[in-house]
């Protein structure tokens, strides 16, 4: 991503500024609880990795809703205008202008012909759902891995699906910050104990910001079972205190798979899926986002030549061409950094398949 947010006008420099400094997210951290005792860490960066050999732009760690606003700023700059639902008048009505981002709209409906591409897309106005019809001469479905455009069109994807079942918790809380910063700063910790085990990712440690992954083994959970009251109590076990300032965010089920779209494009090329909606792996590497940053610079540029008559519309086939063996390779690369992760926990007797086969879930693992 890094040689392609060098050219966004300072976008990888910001990036750079606004991370956190390495020393506090280089290690990965085995532990029994958070304040508990280390099992073992891992330093995922060595000398190399800072000598810019491979890349002027060294790895960053910063959280995707934050990058997200940074590029928001950088549309801005460019004269695109953010819309949001509740803030423009009679928007159902209004017509596309160009350079405009329509915040809060989901598709919802797609026909093609061969002259245009048909979208009803649903929004929320004033509290009720609301939809509208827009015409464009090509769709590009990134709306993630659940992608609703790549199900419209019926584009199936072929890989490893349910690789495991889990919740993620986006929690905030500064005491934890601190006391990490202090006495073991790391991103990830891999915390095993006899009531609970989990992923916590720790994305600022300053503003005391986590994400934390659990396995969720249906049928025995349900989404009952992680309710904010359950959810911070899990975390307390988790910690090895009972933090007086946690603030549960967001709790979201989730599940892991390793797939790639049969096809990426489809309707004379006039429908094009891009990032998540074409391939999903799991977030071992963090190949995820990455992967569908260089999809949307490899295609850009090429839409751009079509739009202006420098390149025939055949050449939008070469998108395919040249990503599909490259997400296919990322797809392979994350499951082999998933199941190597997966090695610790099941040395250490604690099998994600054995504890979903004998429903040992009810614990809380």
């Amino acid at each position: 991503y890094a040689l392609v947010f060098r050219k966004l006008d300072g976008l990888a420099e910001e990036i750079e500024r606004s991370q956190p400094p390495v020393d506090l997210w280089r290690k990965f951290i085995y532990c029994t609880s958070v304040t508990g005792p280390i099992l073992g860490s891992v330093d995922h960066m060595q000398p190399q990795d800072f000598e810019k050999v491979v890349s002027p732009v060294s790895v960053a760690h910063f959280s995707q809703y934050k990058l997200n606003k940074l590029l928001l700023k950088q549309l801005e700059k460019l004269n695109f205008k953010i819309c949001t639902s509740e803030g423009t008048e009679g928007l159902h009505n209004h017509l596309l202008q160009g350079r405009e981002i329509l915040m809060g709209h989901e598709c919802v409906s797609v026909s093609a012909t061969d002259q245009c591409i048909n979208v009803i897309a649903s929004f929320l106005k004033e509290g009720k759902c609301t939809e509208r019809n827009i015409q464009c001469n090509i769709l590009i479905g990134t709306d993630g891995a659940g992608s609703t455009v790549r199900k419209l069109v019926g584009i199936d994807l072929v890989g490893e699906k349910d690789l495991q079942k889990l919740v993620s918790v986006h929690f905030l809380s500064k005491d934890l910050g601190d006391y990490l910063l202090n006495e073991r700063p790391g991103m990830l910790f891999f915390i095993f104990n006899t009531e609970a085990i989990g992923v916590l990712v720790a994305h600022d440690l300053k503003e005391g910001e986590f994400i934390l992954q659990v396995p969720f083994y249906p049928p025995q959970q349900n989404l009952e079972d992680f309710s904010p009251e359950i959810c911070e109590k899990l975390i307390f076990k988790l910690v090895g205190w009972e933090l007086s300032d946690i603030d549960v965010i967001d709790i979201k089920p989730w599940v892991m798979h390793a797939e790639v779209a049969e096809k990426f494009l489809c309707c004379y090329n006039q429908i094009i899926l891009a990032g998540d909606a074409c391939h999903r792996f799991p977030p071992a590497g963090g190949f995820g986002m990455n992967t569908g940053v260089q999809d949307a610079h490899n295609l850009a540029w090429k839409i751009a030549s079509v739009l202006k008559d420098i390149a025939p519309a055949s050449i939008l086939n070469t998108y395919e061409t040249e990503r599909k063996p490259i997400a296919e390779f990322n797809t392979a690369l994350s499951v082999q950094n998933f199941r190597a992760a997966m090695e610790v926990p099941s040395a250490l007797g604690l099998d994600p398949t054995i504890a979903n086969s004998e429903g040992i879930a009810g614990r809380n693992f």
